[in-house]
């Protein structure tokens, strides 16, 4: 088999692609090369795949034979093509052995048989109206907060609410408005959470894969390329019941989100605190006469961030929370509501439709 392809079409491909770099399996380290057609226009699609998503990107070319299908090492194709400028690549695959041929230069390219690949069940799907934009709004605004450092709990995933979509770690939580057409919740692994940013455009079609009533997995798609990502099966905990009512707080502080970003800056190197083999960035915020006090706790550092409106409170809060919700939410006005310094704290922005809560130091979650 011979197949002729464009040089940047397989760049991008290879640089585009969802392998996990620490999988001990050598199939999930290669990209799957499926073709058909005829000998003068060959529809090719490529698909890499670990144990969360699958990507398969389409693309065409020109190969001498109707139907043919290997693997090829990700790895190996990139450092080949790190800095070639030919308009086009030959890929020979002759007696198993697999060959990237570039004018005069000439790769051995590891392949493996295409069958022990593992492929995505797309037969038992159904469509959804999904709104693209809001997801993509809602995943950028939300993902901050879910649990980075742990994988295999709920928490690290990002969850598709019947008209939200929520990312909670335990101590605070982000909610983003978004008709995602699902009857029920599912939860999207965290791992895939960059790779569905990376190729969610508008006009993106959404599909849910189904088992009986169990959703087992999603996906997204257009002509160009297609994205499956397998759900987690565990439930999600009950954030609505959770998170309070901004309605009817009692509190409400409007400051500018770049001035109180600045001040958290300066007094954080001061905040530092090391308890039990752990660096908290506690810190305590009073409200009042038009200002949002900042203040480490020992006295080392005392600075401030002027507010359009400021109604009374004070409190201990995570620095690195308050931090991490303010490059979420926009740097202009954003409103702090409250019902009182033992609860849950809300943030809402102009620049953002998303809420945003944390639960303040030293109380219950």
């Amino acid at each position: 088999m011979k197949l002729t392809i464009n040089t940047n079409d397989l760049r991008n491909v290879v640089n585009n692609t969802v392998i996990n770099s620490k999988s001990t399996l050598d199939v999930l380290q290669h990209a799957l090369f499926e073709v058909c057609g005829n000998k003068a226009l060959a529809h090719i699609s490529v698909s890499t795949s670990n144990e969360v998503e699958t990507l398969t990107t389409y693309m065409e070319g020109v190969c001498n034979k109707e139907t043919a299908a290997f693997t090829a090492s990700v790895q190996q194709l990139k450092a080949a093509l790190f800095g070639i400028d030919d308009e086009s690549v030959v890929l020979n695959l002759s007696e198993r052995q697999l060959s990237l041929i570039i004018g005069r230069r000439k790769y051995k390219i590891q392949t493996l048989p295409a069958n022990i690949f593992p492929k995505s069940n797309d037969d038992n799907e159904e469509k959804k109206q999904m709104d693209i934009a809001a997801l993509r709004e809602g995943l950028q605004s939300t993902q901050y907060c879910r649990d980075k450092t742990n994988d295999l709990t709920i928490y690290s995933g990002i969850c598709f609410d019947v008209d939200h979509v929520v990312a909670l770690d335990g101590r605070r939580c982000a909610v983003s408005p978004c008709r995602t057409g699902l009857e029920n919740t599912i939860v999207i692994p965290g791992q895939a959470v960059s790779s569905i940013l990376k190729n969610l455009i508008d006009g993106c079609n959404f599909f849910v894969q189904s088992i009986g009533e169990t959703v087992i997995g999603v996906r997204f798609a257009t002509d160009a390329f297609s994205l499956t990502v397998r759900t987690r099966t565990e439930t999600y905990p009950n954030w609505k019941a959770a998170l309070i009512d901004i309605d009817k707080a009692d509190i409400h502080t409007v400051f500018n989100g770049d001035n109180l970003a600045s001040a958290i800056k300066r007094v954080t190197p001061f905040s530092l605190k090391n308890i039990d083999g752990k660096k908290w960035q506690r810190i305590a915020v009073a409200s009042g006469e038009n200002k949002l006090a900042i203040t480490c706790l020992d006295g080392s550092a005392d600075d401030y961030a002027e507010c359009i409106n400021a109604d009374e409170f004070n409190l201990e809060i995570n620095a690195m929370y308050l931090t991490d919700m303010l490059a979420a939410c926009g740097q202009n006005e954003i409103t702090w509501h409250a019902n009182s310094a033992e609860r849950l704290q809300a943030f809402t922005s102009k620049d953002s439709v998303a809420t945003h809560f944390i639960m303040p130091m030293g109380a219950e979650a």
